[in-house]
């Protein structure tokens, strides 16, 4: 789909035909909300024939009003305030639809990252995309406000991926991204792979798994023994602020607090007991006992003082981090999603034993050509299946479980995305979606397959997917029924702004 030459005429452009248009909202009884306080940005109100917004049911006649990005009001042209100095677009006999969400793109990634084997788990594909690329920066205009971008070369594991927004001037960015995937690949891209070879690639990726529990328990202990040695510092030091010389007192080994010469007196001699007067040494016995007794006592407290003074601790040995691991707890815990690329049945079954044997939460298939026969299974496991072809397969190398692949899926109750794979074909991932509504998909699911189910699957539902207040404003406008193929992109609102001219 491509948009139309005609959609800047689409838009009301000049001010004389947004005062019309407001006018004649206004004449209809409207009501209005109050003008935006000075300094905000306008409202933007599109009244379209029809909204689709995917979570709900058609409106008719509706109206969208967008603020500062965000979709605040939506509903029925008689039932929506309009705010009084807002900018109205007006397509009476156009559909709106909410922002394509592609699950599995190559947008912004440069070609010699698509394909890299020099990745592991914990290689973050976003360090390494390039805004500069033009037919990335184009897929707005194609309806395309979001894409999954990821690393699609032949090694075993394909690193992190990104959630990026593709915009006319590079890349934009969610405010509250969620936690990326980690992808694995079963698969060594061979067309006759034999399960032997599978099963060899399979070993070392539960391995790593197994790995986990003894990698966790030594960090944690170290965690443990850094926070002991923190608190036992703090008493170390808590104790010689305490007992630390006043001005002018010596140290316990006869050194000036200042750690000076004595005035008058060198090193050697500040360090000597002061001689007792001839006249006391020449004393009694018992006087001296008594004068030694006090020495002895004087001893004997800086003794007991010395016993209770702490050694200073000993700064815990850190275990050596490994951010593989640390990437491959955080699948296991469900902070991230393992999205596999499974194609064959027996690639399926490795992809779920490694599921069930690693406790892992989130599970989501990537092509996954021979899934029919696996239907019910992944919908009872609520396991997502990302397709980037909805065609049944002829290859038999694939092996049985390819025919009817959608129609079953679907059946079972599976959430599927339909995604590009790439960055040309994402511009036709409504043709791709009508496609799979003619071979048992239907329109709605469709439709949902590349808006909604998508942002599920990444984790931005909150922002994106469908048309509902308090959403991102992305927002794609047809000529006609999304799906039909005599449709053209009008307008596309990219988080509430315009990406197409409106003159």
């Amino acid at each position: 789909m491509r948009p139309s030459p005609d959609s800047g005429r689409a838009g009301i452009s000049s001010a004389l035909a947004l005062l019309l248009s407001a006018t004649a909202f206004a004449q209809n009884d409207q009501p209005a909300r109050p003008a935006m306080p000075p300094g905000m940005p306008k409202p933007v109100v599109l009244r379209v024939g029809t909204i689709h917004p995917v979570d709900a049911p058609a409106i008719e006649n509706g109206v969208v009003v967008v603020q500062m990005s965000r979709i605040v009001a939506m509903g029925a042209a008689d039932s929506v305030e309009v705010p009084a100095d807002a900018t109205v677009l007006d397509y009476p006999n156009a559909h709106a639809y909410p922002g394509i969400v592609d699950a599995w793109s190559a947008a912004f990634v440069p070609p010699g990252e698509r394909t890299s084997t020099a990745v592991d788990a914990a290689s973050d594909i976003g360090l390494v995309l390039d805004e500069s690329d033009e037919l990335s920066r184009q897929l707005a205009e194609f309806g395309v406000t979001t894409a999954y971008v990821c690393n699609r070369g032949a090694g075993t594991w394909r690193g992190i991926g990104s959630i990026v927004r593709p915009k006319p001037s590079g890349i934009g960015r969610y405010r509250h991204d969620p936690i990326p995937a980690v992808h694995l690949r079963l698969t060594d891209g061979s067309p006759r792979n034999h399960a032997l070879n599978r099963a060899k690639l399979a070993e070392p990726i539960q391995q790593l798994f197994d790995s986990l529990a003894d990698y966790e328990r030594l960090q944690k202990k170290f965690a443990k023994s850094l926070e002991k040695y923190e608190k036992d510092f703090e008493k170390y030091l808590e104790h010689y602020e305490k007992n630390k010389p006043k001005d002018g007192e010596t140290t316990d080994d006869g050194k000036p607090e200042s750690g000076g010469k004595s005035e008058g007196t060198d090193s050697k001699k500040s360090r000597r007991r002061p001689k007792k007067p001839a006249d006391e040494a020449s004393k009694g016995g018992d006087e001296k006992s008594s004068e030694d007794g006090k020495g002895d006592g004087d001893e004997k407290d800086k003794k007991e003082k010395d016993d209770k003074a702490p050694k200073r601790p000993k700064y815990p040995s850190q275990p050596k981090p490994d951010p593989v691991k640390d990437v491959l707890i955080e699948v296991r815990d469900g902070q991230r999603a393992l999205r596999v690329e499974a194609q064959r049945g027996q690639e399926i079954d490795q992809a779920l034993e490694l599921q069930s044997e690693c406790s892992i939460d989130t599970l989501v298939l990537e092509g996954a050509a021979a899934a029919a026969n696996h239907a019910e299974q992944l919908a009872d496991r609520g396991i997502a299946v990302v397709l980037t072809d909805v065609e049944s397969f002829d290859d038999k190398t694939l092996g049985p479980g390819t025919e009817h692949l959608v129609e079953r899926l679907h059946a079972a109750g599976v959430p599927i995305a339909i995604a590009s794979g790439g960055i040309q074909r994402a511009r036709n991932l409504p043709t791709i979606a009508a496609r799979a509504a003619a071979i048992g998909l239907g329109e709605d699911d469709a439709i949902r397959a590349i808006t909604l189910t998508p942002a599920e699957i990444i984790g931005i539902a909150d922002h994106a997917g469908s048309l509902t207040t308090g959403k991102v404003a992305d927002i794609l406008i047809t000529s006609a029924p999304l799906l039909q193929s005599d449709a053209r992109i009008v307008q596309v609102l990219a988080a509430g702004r315009p990406v197409l001219p409106t003159e």
